[in-house]
């Protein structure tokens, strides 16, 4: 067991990173704060593998402490040599560049702590709270920084933290993630039966984001709210029913790719310079096809020096990834999106199962898993680091609650 200053250690650091995952810090100092996040996962990843290899030779860590450079070596290493070869760009440009991979490190800290004695609902606890720390704190950056100056100065970082439209004017960039999981918590919150203390909390969380929903007017991102909503008892609150999503979804992503050219002049015929981006993607992938173009950089060899001021890749949803990490990157990027939806849905059925309570945080979690299946081809989240974070959380959380139901399952047995 975890002494008490252990304890509360760890969950400072797990707000912080929580925090730095939300992109809390992309207001001030230019998002510094979020290499000091990275710091902070690899040292808890460090120290719990190094405690269960000394002292629980019964936890199979190894598995866990080989698999995650491994995944992260694809985007930070052979995407930058990839892009050194097709360009002659620094290869450490490119490498720094997917530093926010680094993230997916959470995954096997959240395991390697749950095994030295942390419990999974203070994890939970720490995540809530870090997630009402990030609304509070773009709410006080939207009322205090400048919008149209900040548009307009000199730091390119600072300036992309800003849009505008002649609609709703100038607006300060969102946690979209945090708002979508705090927005689904908190509708499912409210329905279950909890003490005064937290329902007034929930209330007083849910209105900020009511606030946060009513500022921006992200209709796209309600949407997809209402629709997951309204897909979740259909298709995802049972194990046996997301089989449907996991065999379709791949074939509908296969079938648009094979006809890209039409839904090139679908979705992109009024927004010529994302139909621009999306023709030289087409033409790139057809000539590196499996591993793509590589990674840039601004410090180095930009995608714009090469293919023209107005091509952003990140724009273009999955031909984007594709373009970046090639097919076989798209398949990576694809099986993992399902096996963090298989593990959400069947880690929330496990647990309506045992404890015969539904669990608000993991319900929420799946609902933001069938979003972002819903946007994969129009806004692959799982490659920025709002995504990477939650993902890393749900294989990290799941694989906690999966060994408390074995071992439960186990106690059972040996009782018989």
């Amino acid at each position: 067991m975890m002494t008490k200053a252990l304890t509360r250690t760890v969950d400072i650091a797990y707000i912080f990173i929580f925090y730095v995952g939300f992109q809390g810090g992309k207001y001030y100092l230019e998002n510094r704060i979020q290499e000091l996040g990275f710091v902070v996962v690899l040292t808890l990843f460090a120290y719990g593998a190094i405690k269960l290899a000394m002292q629980r030779a019964d936890v199979k860590w190894g598995w866990w402490f080989w698999i995650t450079p491994l995944i992260i070596s694809y985007p930070m290493v052979i995407s930058s040599v990839t892009y050194y070869l097709n360009t002659g760009s620094n290869f450490l440009y490119s490498f720094f560049a997917a530093r926010e991979f680094l993230i997916i490190y959470l995954a096997p800290t959240i395991f390697f702590m749950y095994k030295l004695g942390y419990q999974i609902e203070r994890l939970e606890k720490m995540f809530i709270i870090s997630l009402a720390l990030t609304i509070i704190n773009y709410l006080f950056f939207y009322s205090i920084l400048d919008l149209a100056a900040m548009a307009r100065g000199s730091s390119l970082y600072m300036s992309q933290q800003v849009t505008w439209d002649a609609w709703r004017g100038y607006r300060l960039k969102p946690p979209t993630t945090g708002l979508f999981i705090g927005t689904s918590y908190c509708l499912i919150m409210i329905t279950q039966k909890i003490d005064f203390i937290k329902r007034i909390g929930i209330i007083i969380l849910f209105s900020m984001l009511f606030f946060c929903w009513y500022m921006l007017l992200l209709r796209t991102q309600i949407a997809t709210i209402l629709v997951s909503f309204i897909l979740f008892p259909i298709f995802f609150s049972r194990p046996s029913r997301v089989n449907i999503s996991v065999f379709s979804l791949p074939i509908v992503i296969v079938i648009i790719l094979l006809f890209s050219g039409i839904f090139v002049e679908v979705f992109f015929e009024e927004d010529a310079r994302r139909g621009l981006t999306a023709r030289i993607c087409l033409e790139t992938i057809s000539e590196k096809p499996m591993l793509g173009f590589g990674t840039a950089s601004y410090k180095g060899i930009s995608y714009q020096s090469l293919f023209g001021k107005q091509f952003y890749p990140s724009d273009i949803g999955f031909l984007g990834v594709c373009f970046k990490y090639g097919i076989l990157g798209g398949c990576i990027y694809l099986y993992l999106l399902l096996l963090i939806m298989f593990r959400g849905v069947k880690t929330n059925w496990y647990y309506s199962y045992y404890k015969k309570r539904v669990n608000p945080l993991l319900m929420s979690l799946v609902i933001w898993v069938i979003g972002t299946s819903i946007n994969t081809i129009l806004v692959p989240s799982l490659m920025f680091m709002q995504g990477l974070m939650i993902g890393s959380f749900m294989i990290g959380i799941t694989a906690c609650y999966r060994d408390k139901f074995l071992q439960q399952i186990n106690l059972k047995k040996n009782n018989f």
